[in-house]
């Protein structure tokens, strides 16, 4: 690849350009997988759109790490190391307390639900075989009443945990 010069790659701004949508597990039907999502799934009212219940900074917070297997020789002068498990977490934090709230009286702790996560692209775009999504297979933890302050909102933060390995940047089928 050649030195690209003079000139800088855009970037997209979060604003608006995040989808964040949930069902319950039971969308994905026998015999299927995750990876076997459709486009009229996604866009089925199954889903529900979470996105602007999700609190800035800390709404999505999803982190993926992956352990260090260490291969230690007896006359290596160093010490070797190889990728092990991965690992991938996630809390949610929402706002609570109106009545057009989503997530809150959505994710019931013990429930199973699929996330389904668009980014870098228009909230309002419409979902096709082109989009792409992280696909989270999971089970809602206990809910914890954020403390409250001055000039605030009322939040609440969740544990999700992964049941399966999170599929990233998927095509859902036609």
């Amino acid at each position: 690849m050649a030195i690209t010069k003079g000139q800088q790659s855009l970037s997209v701004g979060t604003e608006g350009n995040l989808l964040v949508m949930a069902a319950p597990a039971s969308i994905i039907t026998a015999g299927k997988t995750l990876k076997d999502i459709t486009v009229t799934q996604l866009n089925s009212a199954a889903f529900v759109d979470i996105t602007y219940d999700l609190t800035a900074g800390s709404g999505w917070a999803e982190a993926t790490s992956q352990e260090d297997i260490t291969d230690d020789r007896l006359t290596a002068t160093q010490t070797f190391s190889r990728g092990g498990k991965e690992s991938n977490t996630l809390a949610v934090q929402y706002v609570y307390g109106d009545t057009t709230n989503v997530a809150d009286p959505l994710l019931v702790k013990g429930q199973k639900y699929v996330f389904a996560v668009r980014w870098a692209t228009d909230h309002d775009a419409d979902i096709t075989s082109t989009s792409k999504f992280d696909l989270w297979m999971t089970e809602a933890g206990v809910k914890q009443r954020d403390q409250a302050a001055a000039n605030s909102v009322f939040t609440k933060t969740q544990t999700i945990r992964p049941l399966a390995p999170v599929l990233r940047d998927v095509t859902p089928a036609a």
